[in-house]
């Protein structure tokens, strides 16, 4: 009979003795198997003893319920939107948002990984019921791994008996037990201390290499294989420095795995499986020597493999006493003592309908297998518990997420434990991010990431990058638009890039000149925008005035509004949503054309298909900051590494240990912490293949060489020498920026902590050297720029360009100018048309009038249409 029909409704409880057909109790085969006294009901084909009582039918739930199913897999949601199924397809991003879902009863039911449990029993304790356990069929422990050490029996003196041994280790790319880097580091850390280091010298080191200083101290010959840290030029490294922890691996093993001879194959035994060979190294190093391995793989070991080995070893336990592998240990499911003992992963519902969830699902799999066949019931099976060895047992107590996992395993709250180096603070700018940065912390924390995040709310960019600053923040992602600010008035820089999905150009900073129908005629090259009215969205500098919507001119919109005014000429703006800013300005595309880099109009009017050839700028959307200063950027650059590693799209969901997508909406909720387009993490290089990110970092060339803004490189510290850079070397960017670059203004602090140059310089063109003359004016033969500022209404005073305007007077609508020149010994203002310092309209798009005294300069090479500032 068919079990997706809903119970009649007829009979729904009867005390009398009865004979109903399968067609009116629709109960189906699999209730046939129960004694009628257990069903309550008869079949016509069965007989009626003599006195039988049969009263009550047996109710099937009829609740519909629903199941969390990963907006990876459609084909999924579409499978189960069958007549009759009661399992409701709820689409989440990622099992963390199924979490928070049932959490508020949005819905029903989740299934969840062993590391998911841990951190559900941190991060909502109470919130939810285990009703099931997901386990494999072949195997009946109650954990879903154990994690312990074998010794020789000969060994004495406990843990620290161990100092000088051999340690023999199965791997950190070893995935068939699914060891987190925490149980993968846990015995390290209880044997070694490798998580406390009072006298270690932190600066410029990472959490790897401190744990391996200590670790190489303790152990002074190992095989631990597999990569060492989520940075392959930190992992190369590494191995350089401790190749001595890869000494037992094998001859040309490279640190990359076992290449020890393991002699026959015996059933039921792999030879390639990375514990099998930790113990056969464990046997090969003789006496003090530890493998720290699985339990399961202890007893094939030494049950299957190598049984006449087995009486000369012990399980050592955290207390330093041995336990003797004796038969009765070996046939045990559970060891008798472990290091770390893991739950298995688990179905939660959510607690107000926990055991009609239960009631429903032991119908749906009355022998916790996979039915068979193809209706709703075999595909919801396959798609959320596993394949044909899963098996689903459940749980009468339906104990919370803290019950469930208190009683196999603890991890120490993440405000007590310790930890070479401090966490690193994460600068969020709303409630929503700053949950969302909670989550990844906790994540993080539960798989033994270091150092660890700590997640800190302000109320703006501008906030966190003056947090990080002044050191009450470390790092923070922003979009490209933040670059030049964060670097001329913070002191920050770029940590890492972010990476965007190509196939969206919305994923990219793209910025155009456009050109108004009716100045066509005039304008056709760069060089005819003398004296012509311009539009920019917003500028490098400290706001002087509103950098919100209170300013008629604010941002891309605004910019555009500029370009609407009858006496502007161009705009540059970024292309995002440009026909939709147009149109709610009541423009039209093909009321403009593109000034191209190359110095020529596009050939038609329009703002559709812009050539990328055409763009001004073509960059990478967003970076993440950091303080240039941090002494610690080297552990901050490898731990977001790791959080890409683990919670990025390089691990596949269902292999990662925690499903939570950190590029993702989060909660429903989009760009939180980074943008929705972002698929990942790269260094801040030139040598990038990534043509964005390389033109992204041309851009801050001239300004990072000679203010310190480049981190040090990861392998080592790089010390870069300032120079001078000839017309010819810059051309391409900036002619007659060189100058002015390389005398950017500090403020008297900065300059106390952090001089413009390297102290190891030789050149005596850096910034500091130069005289005042050379900074206060250029030749004659370069071009001297002259530029009147027209702010809009309801702008105040610009103190900073001692621009003084009331209403709509200023000094630029009486047509008077002032070339503006830096003043080394007095570090006011640089020139003028650079924008650096004295143009302070952060974020506030402005016309002006631009002039030169040479005819031939091409102000194409001098803008920079990323910080929205002329460099030249």
């Amino acid at each position: 009979m068919d079990l997706t029909t809903l119970v009649s409704r007829t009979f729904l409880t009867l005390n009398r003795i009865t004979e109903l057909s399968v067609m009116e109790t629709r109960t189906g085969r699999e209730v046939r198997s129960l004694r009628p006294q257990r069903r309550r009901c008869l079949y016509n084909d069965e007989p009626v003893g003599k006195d039988r009582q049969v009263g009550q039918l047996i109710h099937v739930p009829t609740q519909v319920n629903r199941v969390c199913i990963s907006t990876s897999n459609p084909v999924l949601c579409q499978s189960l939107d069958k007549d009759g199924s009661r399992a409701v397809c709820q689409p989440v991003e990622s099992r963390i948002d199924c979490a928070l879902r049932l959490a508020r009863n949005s819905v029903d039911v989740g299934v969840f990984s062993e590391e998911e449990m841990m951190l559900l029993s941190q991060m909502q304790p109470n919130d939810n019921r285990v009703v099931a356990t997901i386990r494999d069929v072949n195997r009946q422990e109650p954990y879903a791994f154990e994690a312990v050490a074998i010794v020789p029996n000969s060994h004495t003196g406990g843990l620290e008996g161990l100092r000088g041994g051999n340690y023999c280790h199965p791997g950190f790319d070893e995935a068939e037990v699914r060891w987190s880097p925490r149980v993968l580091k846990t015995f390290e850390r209880v044997v070694a201390r490798t998580d406390r280091c009072p006298d270690a010298n932190v600066a410029g080191k990472t959490a790897e290499e401190l744990e391996l200083e200590t670790l190489s101290q303790f152990f002074p010959r190992a095989c631990r294989p597999g990569p060492w840290s989520a940075n392959t030029t930190v992992d190369t490294n590494l191995k350089g420095r401790f190749s001595s922890l890869c000494s037992l691996c094998g001859e040309n093993s490279g640190c990359s795995g076992y290449t020890l001879d393991m002699g026959v194959n015996v059933a039921g035994v792999s030879n390639t499986n990375r514990h099998i060979q930790a113990l056969e190294c464990l046997r090969r190093s003789g006496n003090n020597s530890v493998a720290y391995v699985a339990w399961q793989h202890v007893r094939e070991y030494f049950t299957s493999r190598n049984p006449q080995d087995a009486e000369q070893y012990s399980l050592l336990c955290e207390d330093g006493t041995l336990s003797p592998l004796t038969p009765d240990v070996l046939s045990a499911l559970t060891s008798p003592c472990a290091f770390v003992r893991q739950p298995w992963s688990a179905i939660v519902a959510t607690s107000s309908i926990a055991s009609t969830v239960q009631a429903s699902m032991r119908s749906w799999w009355p022998n916790g297998a996979n039915p068979g066949g193809n209706n709703w019931q075999a595909i919801l099976f396959s798609g959320i518990i596993g394949g044909t060895n899963a098996r689903v047992i459940f749980d009468d107590t339906l104990p919370s997420p803290a019950n469930y996992t208190s009683a196999v395993r603890n991890i120490t709250s993440i405000d007590a434990t310790t930890s070479c180096l401090p966490a690193r603070r994460w600068c969020t700018i709303s409630a929503q991010e700053h949950t969302k940065c909670t989550w990844v912390r906790s994540a993080a924390y539960t798989l033994g990431i270091e150092p660890t995040v700590s997640c800190q709310q302000r109320t703006n960019t501008f906030e966190c990058l003056q947090d990080i600053k002044e050191e009450r923040a470390d790092f923070i992602a922003t979009p490209a638009n933040y670059g030049y600010i964060s670097r001329q008035h913070y002191q920050l820089s770029a940590l890492k890039l972010v990476q965007n999905t190509r196939s969206d150009p919305a994923a990219f900073s793209r910025v155009v000149a456009l050109i108004k129908d009716s100045a066509q005629e005039n304008i056709t090259r760069f060089e005819n925008l003398r004296n012509k009215k311009a539009c920019f969205p917003e500028y490098g500098g400290i706001v002087t005035c509103a950098y919100d919507y209170t300013n008629m001119y604010y941002g891309n919109n605004g910019s555009l509004s500029c370009l609407a005014d009858p006496e502007t000429d161009v705009a540059f703006v970024e292309m995002q949503n440009i026909n939709s800013q147009l149109s709610s300005l009541g423009l039209q595309g093909s009321q403009f054309r593109a000034l191209c880099r190359n110095n020529t109009l596009a050939v038609t009017n329009g703002t559709l298909g812009i050539d990328q050839a055409c763009l001004l700028a073509y960059v990478v959307d967003s970076e993440l900051l950091a303080r240039r200063s941090d002494p610690l950027l080297n552990s901050l650059s490898v731990l977001l590494d790791n959080l890409d590693q683990y919670f990025g799209y390089n691990a596949a969901s269902g292999t990662q240990h925690i499903n939570l997508e950190m590029y993702s909406a989060f909660d429903g909720i989009n760009d939180l912490l980074f943008k929705n387009t972002a698929v990942g993490l790269s260094e801040p290089s030139t040598e990038t293949a990534n043509e964005p990110a390389r033109n992204y970092i041309e851009l801050f060339k001239h300004l990072d060489a000679c203010t310190s803004v480049a981190p040090p490189s990861l392998a080592k510290a790089a010390h870069k020498e300032c120079k001078s850079t000839s017309e010819s070397e810059s051309s391409s960017s900036s002619s007659s920026s060189t100058l002015v670059t390389y005398c950017a203004e500090k403020s008297d602090s900065d300059t106390e902590k952090e001089p413009d140059c390297d102290a190891e310089k030789s050149e005596s063109d850096c910034a500091q050297e130069k005289s005042e003359t050379d900074c206060a004016e250029k030749t004659k033969s370069e071009t001297e720029w002259k530029i009147k500022i027209h702010i809009p209404p309801r702008v105040k005073c610009n103190t900073k360009t001692q621009t003084y305007i009331e209403s709509n007077k200023a000094d630029c609508d009486t047509e008077k100018t002032e070339t503006m020149k830096k003043d080394c010994t007095k570090k006011e203002f640089t020139n003028a048309n650079t924008q650096t310092e004295e143009i302070a309209l952060d974020e506030s798009a402005i016309s002006c009038t631009i002039e030169s005294e040479t005819a031939d300069d091409k102000l194409a090479d001098f803008y920079n249409a990323v910080s929205q500032h002329w460099d030249g």
